[in-house]
């Protein structure tokens, strides 16, 4: 929490959120798709896997950068 109060984290919090946002968004395009393709079927458990696995990356990310910094 300490991190959104000051600039310099309200900006991390904010890309952190649109690439989350971006994925998710990616996600549903994916599942809508399938929609459409014969044999397979959108599921919500897939789009949190994929959002899942965005988050698991982004945490990477930022832990990697910590250490480095």
């Amino acid at each position: 929490m300490a991190l959104l109060l000051h600039e310099e984290g309200r900006k991390r919090f904010f890309y952190i959120s649109y690439a989350a946002l971006c994925a998710l968004a990616a996600a549903v395009v994916d599942e809508g798709i399938q929609l459409f393709a014969d044999g397979r079927g959108a599921q919500v458990q897939d789009v949190l896997l994929d959002l899942g696995g965005a988050v698991f990356g982004l945490a990477a990310v930022l832990v990697l950068c910590i250490t480095v910094v």
